[in-house]
């Protein structure tokens, strides 16, 4: 008898290493592909945002963080409300509200102010996804489009120059 129990303890102790290797194999295997991913997002030049249904920041990249000038600390579980002014804040919510309810991607192009006081045009391309458990989330990226602004600025205003030395020019001809 206590040489079955011994065996049977022996054999219940092997499963329960195996069980626990492939545990830790497959926590190490999600570390990595977890890690990958925070490479992956934190990489991109954009600045790269995900909200969960309550408007709050469950995850950014550290573009994201230099563009507000916050720390991802500050600003995981906030929402625009706590970091921005109400206006603003306000506008981005319903923008949120439109992606979330929207099946198609959403631009949104205000003017801000970065985390150093100088103005920018920013172009926000939010969209929401359900995860498999079913809760939905916001996936936000921004491009700054100052220089494309700047840019459309100058010709239309050197077209209007244009234009308006047009007249002048026919009366000196005539």
């Amino acid at each position: 008898l206590y040489a079955a129990l011994y065996l049977a303890v022996r054999r219940s102790n092997a499963i329960l290493r195996r069980r626990a290797e492939e545990r830790r194999e497959a926590q190490q295997s999600m570390q990595r592909v977890t890690d990958f991913l925070n490479t992956l997002v934190n990489g991109l030049p954009n600045p790269v945002f995900v909200k969960d249904e309550a408007h709050r920041w469950i995850t950014v990249n550290e573009e994201f963080c230099r563009l507000t000038g916050k720390t991802r600390e500050q600003l995981l579980g906030g929402t625009d409300f706590d970091h921005f002014p109400e206006h603003q804040a306000r506008a981005a919510w319903d923008h949120d509200d439109l992606a979330f309810a929207s099946n198609e991607p959403v631009a949104t192009p205000p003017r801000v102010r970065d985390a150093h006081d100088g103005p920018r045009w920013l172009l926000t391309r939010k969209c929401s996804a359900r995860l498999p458990h079913g809760a939905r989330i916001l996936i936000g990226v921004i491009t700054d489009v100052t220089d494309l602004t700047t840019a459309q600025r100058e010709m239309q205003d050197a077209k209007g120059a244009a234009e308006a030395g047009d007249p002048a020019k026919s009366q000196f001809l005539a």
